[in-house]
C-alpha cells in the first residue's frame, strides 16, 4: 500500500495507521509506504510515533518527499494507493495513481470521490478505520479487481 502526500493532520494518517493494524492482522505480508514531508515539519514525528505505538514499525516505511521519478517507481511497485484525507480539492496523488493503473481507496469526503465511484476506479469509503481496512483487504485479496479498477482509473485520469 502507498500513501503519497504532505504529512499533516487533514490527511487522515492517524486513521490510516488504525486501519493498518486491522489489515496486518489478516494480511501479515502487507507493507505500507508513507511518502511525504511533514507540514509542519514536526508532524512527521507524530506519524512515526503513531506507527511505533501501534506496533506497526515492521510493516511501515516512512520516506521523505519523493521526486517525480521516485514517485513513479513507488506507484509502479504498489498494489493500492490509500488516501484517507478529510478533504482534497483535486488529490494529485490519487490521479497519478489512477494514471499509473493503480486502484485507490479514498475517503468519501474528497471532491472527486463521486467520480472515482462512477468510473469504478477505486473504493470510496467513510473516514473510519474499519471501512478503510475492509476496502484495503478486499483489494489485496482480489488482484483481478485491482487490475480492473486500475484500468478504469486510467480512463478517469485521462479526463482530467
Amino acid at each position: 500500500m502507498l500513501y503519497v502526500g504532505r504529512l499533516n493532520s487533514k490527511k487522515g494518517l492517524d486513521l490510516l495507521v488504525q486501519a493498518m493494524t486491522r489489515v496486518v492482522s489478516t494480511e501479515p505480508n502487507v507493507r505500507l509506504v508513507i511518502a511525504g514531508g511533514g507540514d509542519p515539519p514536526q508532524f512527521e514525528e507524530r506519524v512515526r510515533s503513531w506507527v511505533r505505538d501501534a506496533g506497526l514499525s515492521q510493516w511501515t516505511v516512512l520516506t521523505v518527499y519523493l521526486d517525480e521519478s521516485d514517485k513513479l517507481r513507488a506507484l509502479a511497485d504498489c498494489d493500492v494507493l490509500v488516501l484517507p484525507s478529510a478533504a482534497e480539492n483535486f488529490g494529485f496523488a490519487m490521479f497519478e495513481a489512477m494514471a499509473s493503473a493503480r486502484a485507490v481507496v479514498c475517503s468519501d469526503s474528497l471532491d472527486y470521490a463521486g467520480e472515482v465511484q462512477r468510473y469504478d476506479a477505486g473504493i470510496v469509503v467513510p473516514r473510519e478505520p474499519e471501512q478503510f481496512a475492509g476496502a484495503i483487504l478486499q483489494l489485496l485479496g482480489d488482484p483481478d479487481r485491482r487490475r480492473r479498477l486500475g484500468q478504469n482509473g486510467v480512463s478517469l485520469a485521462r479526463r482530467y
